[in-house]
């Protein structure tokens, strides 16, 4: 029923598609108008409930040329719908689409029958497809044409058809009704000639109807159909089907059916017995989220072997009888955590529909992400971040409930744990309901795990722990293992076992193998280590065979491929296998080919005996045949890098390899924007690398850059600079000083502040800097050393070494052609140039880096750049115009690396204005700005809550103590203000320190601004001097930067000649400032002009000057 909540029709309202289009309206069948009406109605029915987009409704309709007059006459056929349903149904118009709600669609009914055939045994699957199959009408959506969605639509319905019809059939054949499965099936195969369940489940029904021989001439008949038609020979499973028939295998009879309890009988197959607690927490959020259309997150946690795994899928299971969609997702349990490897099935899950999906969903799916390139930690964090925007989005744009099932989260890699704790966030109160399964660890053993789960602790995660089982739960559980289980046994077991229900099925197993399922022999079992020897002993019951290849398996992970270990051992494994299927050590999946150790820690118990040298020769072998797969399934190199790096410390004749599958797995994780990953997997690969006898020089300078750029983009700039300096190293043993540059040059960074605090210096990087200017020729490698030169000059303010090396660099730049090497040295040019003299100069260079942009991040920092320029020259209203697109991209991309500089822009600019919203702006920037790695964070921590604070409030201890001794001359002058305005001059004058001219930093107007505010507070000798430095820039705005202003320079001027005594020339001074001010739209700074030009009248000024040394400064 596709109605809206809360809604009610007088008269049911259905749409047949199951055959030719059909409406009705209660018990009449109304006729739609043309075809164009026909068709829009089942392209909104097919939709089932979920918003059609104009743009695709247009194409189904119209194809590639649509009309001018598309969207018009869109509207008049939704028009004409609406017409003929009345007010039964309703055609809701959304944001550029629409969507039907109040109508029963019979496509509906079939999905939601096909979605619970597993739940149901053969009696219902009897009642229920009964009805459903006589829906059919004939060929859905007759006689409307070939438009896309339908035609997908019609082989999907098709095929569920056959799946009913399979299944009906399956129901009849395990009642015992041979027959009348054989009329069914006898009906039907005659057009599906390929289809090999159909086939094999006619000839089990001849088989079961004493008719051996039609039985096998069916399935001749299909492998001559498969073989002729196709060129295939029929699948493993017919092949089986024959040779059983053949031998008269017993396990072909029809059995008796049998009755159960439905209840009893799942809570005991599922593992849930003894868990109604749990059950209660999980029910409870269920109704949550389907009834009240709020989701949230559960933890299912517990040791190893507790039951969280069967009591998650015992919520996936009743979620989906409560109608929500269930997605489930498994972390690698190999040791072993390629990046978004549980999220990766989720999303192919929901991403196979006819809703857009985010085109950054769609590129992790197929390997690689837009801006996965990007170097810097800014904004490297946004490609990242964009990413789970992205998949937040598709999670919660399901058309009902969603539950999204993320089994052993122990297990999960950084990324994917990131990923869950922002999609809990994002999608906070919308009917998303994440459940996790996670092991209890030693937190000091997986900080990162611990720190995720206390990150989802403060999204108000509900956590579930599985507790032991008491002996009630125990004895429910042991039904299917042991025959009427003895009292006295039940509590050996569930003393013995702590109550885990693993071990308790694992100990009775071994005790009914042995024919002693007893109390004194459960007493006297040895098991010193617990389950683990349980296991032990488990295993070495079977044949030695069966152990080798359950071993080889056990270096694959918890679920392998039975082929994958036939080409790692050389023979045949099958056999071996089918004797741990039936000791019940490995179990079959739904994959063919594929099977699954029962638990993870019969996997982790069998891997963790395997001698050391046999367990590399297995990674080896495994690593090679895997490599194989390479050509066909990129994906899989995580995986072959894992078991080369594995094995080559004891056979280092695979180092070599290890080496390069490594790299190329490197590159993968980044290409998914899996950074934390991709920086591991550098790591492991040189530590590889360094273990090689005489390694290849050129190939470990690649590397070392390689982890430094994947260092860089985590905001690891200290393991940054010191794997460059081993890569300058290197190079210079060898005097290769190419290298040399390349490493020292290697930085590059697209974001829109300096990654180096001001006031630092670092003159071995100078050294080896102009080392290599002395003997690289390479014009574009010199204009990168010219570059890196004049930014180490700038942060350590040697200003005219600096602009040297900046002009000769871009000039070397466009000489080289390069248009990336401009677009870097423009860059760096541009930081250099971030001074009070050369705006204009700033500016010109910034719009040449408009120009030669080449990423979105690129072009957001030219223009951030180009804005600043423009306002500190006091053109305000260009500087907003240049700044609108970089707001609008940084909008549209969700997260860039300049979202810490475009909040503080936006605080600044709204306290320029007297925004009210300033404090709560600042705030939110402060917060950001916290949980990234961009400098500065000290200074504009104090820098807000000086600002925010009331005028003369008292300066926090902690913000005086971060600027005693600070470096950078304008935050030191920013709290000195302060606290002269607090009313502690002194204080103020010695966290000032002595200035005496203009710095050349971003900053240094504004420090010499608040140095004449505080001097003259200070009744300071100084302050003529101050006042005289700062007249020739009367005309300029004075910033830090790009998060403060205040405003016309000629406000501090003019406070200064006052302050003085030359009070004309101070007066007309703050009359220019409230005049610039005013123009430049800084209403802060024209009020605080007029206040001071309001406190020149003769009374009020002695007034001030007789308490101006103790005082306070000028109105604020």
């Amino acid at each position: 029923m596709l109605r809206a909540p809360g809604e009610e029709s007088s008269m049911t309202v259905a749409i047949d598609v199951l055959g030719p289009l059909r409406l009705r309206i209660g018990n009449e069948e109304r006729t739609v108008g043309g075809r164009r009406e026909r068709l829009l109605l089942a392209l909104l029915a097919t939709a089932a409930g979920r918003h059609v987009g104009d743009d695709r409704l247009v194409d189904e309709l119209w194809g590639d040329e649509p009309p001018a007059a598309a969207t018009n006459s869109l509207q008049v056929a939704v028009s004409r719908l609406r017409r003929v349903f009345g007010e039964h149904a309703e055609l809701r118009r959304d944001p550029a689409g629409y969507t039907l709600l109040g109508a029963d669609v019979d496509a509906v009914t079939v999905a939601e029958l096909t979605e619970r055939l597993a739940d149901l045994d053969p009696a219902e699957i009897l009642d229920a497809t009964a009805g459903v199959l006589s829906l059919w009408r004939g060929k859905p959506f007759a006689g409307l044409g070939e438009a896309p969605t339908l035609a997908a639509e019609t082989v999907r319905l098709e095929e569920a058809r056959l799946t009913l019809v399979e299944s009906r059939a399956a129901a009849f054949l395990a009642l015992g009704r041979s027959a009348e499965a054989h009329r069914l099936l006898a009906s039907v195969v005659g057009d599906h000639p390929f289809r090999e369940r159909l086939w094999s489940l006619l000839a089990l029904a001849l088989y079961r109807s004493q008719r051996q021989a039609d039985a096998l001439e069916t399935l001749r008949t299909l492998r001559t159909a498969l073989v002729e038609e196709l060129g295939v020979d029929p699948s493993a499973s017919v092949r089986t089907l024959e040779a059983q028939m053949l031998a008269h295998d017993p396990a072909l009879d029809a059995r008796p059916p049998t009755t159960r309890d439905p209840d009893a009988t799942r809570a005991r197959v599922s593992g849930v017995v003894g868990r109604s607690e749990a059950l209660a927490v999980i029910d409870a959020a269920l109704t949550d989220l389907v009834d009240e259309e709020r989701g949230g997150l559960l933890l299912i946690t517990g040791d190893a072997g507790i039951g969280k795994t069967m009591l998650a899928v015992e919520a996936a299971h009743r979620a989906g009888s409560r109608g929500a969609r269930v997605a489930i997702g498994r972390c690698h349990e190999a040791d072993l955590a390629p990046p978004y490897w549980p999220w990766l099935p989720v999303l192919r899950d929901l991403a196979d529909t006819e809703d857009p999906v985010p085109a950054e969903v769609r590129a992790l799916l197929e390997g690689g992400i837009h801006g996965a390139s990007a170097t810097d930690a800014g904004a490297a964090a946004a490609t990242t971040l964009r990413t789970f925007a992205a998949v937040s989005r598709l999670l919660g744009i399901q058309g009902r409930p969603l539950v999204v099932l993320l089994e052993d989260l122990h297990w999960a890699d950084h990324t994917s744990l990131r990923l869950l704790a922002y999609a809990a966030e994002e999608l906070r109160g919308r009917p998303v309901l994440f459940v996790a399964t996670v092991r209890t660890v030693d937190p000091r053993r997986h900080p990162v795990l611990a720190q995720a789960l206390a990150g989802l602790a403060r999204l108000e995660a509900r956590r579930v722990p599985v507790p032991p089982l008491s002996n009630e739960a125990v004895t429910a559980l042991l039904e299917d293992v042991l025959v009427d289980p003895d009292p006295a046994l039940v509590e050996v077991l569930t003393r013995r076992t702590d109550g885990n229900p693993f071990f308790v099925l694992e100990m009775a197993r071994l005790l009914g193998a042995s024919g002693r399922a007893t109390a004194a022999a459960a007493e006297h079992l040895e098991v010193p280590d617990g389950v683990a020897d349980v296991l032990r002993m488990r295993v070495l019951q079977l044949a030695e065979s069966t152990r080798t290849a359950l071993s080889l398996a056990s270096v694959v992970g918890r679920t392998f491929d039975t082929r994958l270990l036939t080409a790692a051992l050389g023979e045949a494994v099958l056999d071996d296998l089918d004797e741990a299927v039936a000791a019940r050590i490995v179990e079959e999946t739904d994959i063919i080919g594929q099977l699954r150790f029962v638990h993870a820690l019969t996997r982790e118990t069998v891997y963790g005996d395997l001698p050391l040298g046999r367990r590399a020769r297995w990674h080896a072998q495994v690593g090679r045949a895997l490599a194989e797969r390479l050509a066909r399934d990129p994906d899989l190199i995580g995986e072959v890098a894992h078991h080369h790096t594995l094995a080559a410390p004891y056979l280092p004749e695979l180092a070599e390899d290890a080496v390069g599958f490594g790299r190329r797995a490197a590159l993968a994780a980044e290409a998914r924007g899996a950074f934390d990953e991709a920086l591991a997997l550098w790591t492991r690969t040189i530590e590889v690398e360094r273990e090689i006898p005489e390694p290849d020089r050129a190939r470990r300078h690649t590397l070392l850059l390689s982890l430094s750029t994947a260092r860089q983009r985590l905001g690891d700039l200290h393991g940054m600079l010191a794997t460059l300096d081993e890569a300058i190293g290197l190079a210079r043993e060898s005097e290769d000083y190419t290298r040399m540059a390349e490493a020292a040059t290697s930085f590059r960074s697209s974001g829109v502040w300096h990654w180096r605090e001001i006031g630092s210096d670092d003159p071995r990087a100078v050294e080896v800097l102009e080392l290599c200017l002395e003997h690289v020729e390479d014009t574009g490698l010199r204009a990168r050393i010219l570059a890196n030169l004049g930014l180490e000059h700038t942060v350590a303010s040697r200003h005219e070494e600096a602009d040297r090396c900046g002009r000769r660099s871009i000039e070397l730049a466009r000489a080289s052609g390069d248009r990336q090497v401009l677009r870097d040295c423009l860059v760096a040019r541009e930081l250099a140039l971030w001074s009070p003299f050369k705006a204009e100069e700033r500016e010109v260079c910034a719009r040449e880096s408009v120009v030669v942009a080449d990423t979105d991040e690129y072009l957001m920092t030219a223009r951030f750049r180009l804005a600043t320029a423009l306002h500190f020259q006091g053109r305000v209203d260009e500087a907003d115009s240049e700044m609108a697109p970089v707001l609008d991209l940084a909008a549209r991309l969700g997260h860039t690396g300049s979202d810490v500089p475009l909040g503080w822009w936006r605080w600044m600019r709204a306290v320029e204005a007297e925004d009210p919203d300033a404090v709560r702006i600042g705030r939110e920037t402060l917060a950001l700005h916290r949980r990234t790695t961009v400098v500065a964070l000290t200074e504009l921590t104090g820098l807000y809550t000086i600002v925010s604070a009331p005028h003369g409030a008292p300066v926090p201890p902690d913000v005086v103590a971060s600027a005693i001794n600070h470096p950078f001359l304008a935050f030191r002058a920013a709290v000195a203000s302060a606290l002269c305005l607090a009313g502690e001059v002194d204080a103020g004058v010695r966290i000032l320190g002595t200035p005496t001219e203009v710095g050349g930093d971003y900053a240094g107007l504004f420090a010499a601004c608040l140095t004449v505010d505080v001097l003259a507070a200070a009744g300071h000798p100084g302050l003529s001097a101050a006042v005289e430095v700062l007249r020739p820039f009367a005309d300029s705005v004075a910033t830090y930067g790009s998060v403060q202003s205040l405003g016309s320079v000629a406000c501090f001027i003019g406070s200064g000649l006052v302050a003085l005594g030359r009070l004309d020339e101070g007066r007309a001074m703050l009359e220019r400032a409230v005049v610039a001010n005013a123009r430049v739209g800084c209403l802060r700074w024209e009020r605080i002009a007029r206040q001071r030009l309001a406190a020149l009248d003769p009374d009020r000024l002695s007034r001030a000057q007789g308490t101006n040394r103790k005082g306070t400064a000028r109105p604020r």
